[in-house]
């Protein structure tokens, strides 16, 4: 019963960010959403073996993106080129700008 409760959880994440993909855009930014929904799937998965309740709280969900960011999914790397463009020297010493 726990599996079936955790696909209807899964359909209606999917549901609402398919209704709404800008927010779905904002959160993962350029990354593949299924993969993100993979990654949700076995948070909710995760939650369900440890006797957790299967909804993903706000400190799982952000963690999911984290984990997303680190394996290079969302992030390009740049080039080092670019990164010391983004410098500039002042007589106050160096600016870095984001």
């Amino acid at each position: 019963m726990d599996k079936i409760d955790i696909e209807l959880y899964l359909n209606q994440i999917v549901k609402f960010f398919n209704e709404n993909p800008k927010e779905l855009k904002t959160l993962i930014g350029n990354c593949e959403k299924a993969l993100f929904f993979e990654k949700i799937k076995e948070q909710c998965f995760s939650n369900l073996e440890n006797g957790d309740d299967i909804i993903l709280t706000k400190t799982q969900l952000i963690d999911v993106v984290r984990k997303l960011v680190i394996t290079g999914d969302i992030i390009t790397k740049q080039p080092i080129e670019y990164l010391e463009m983004s410098v500039e020297y002042t007589n106050f010493g160096k600016i870095y700008l984001n």
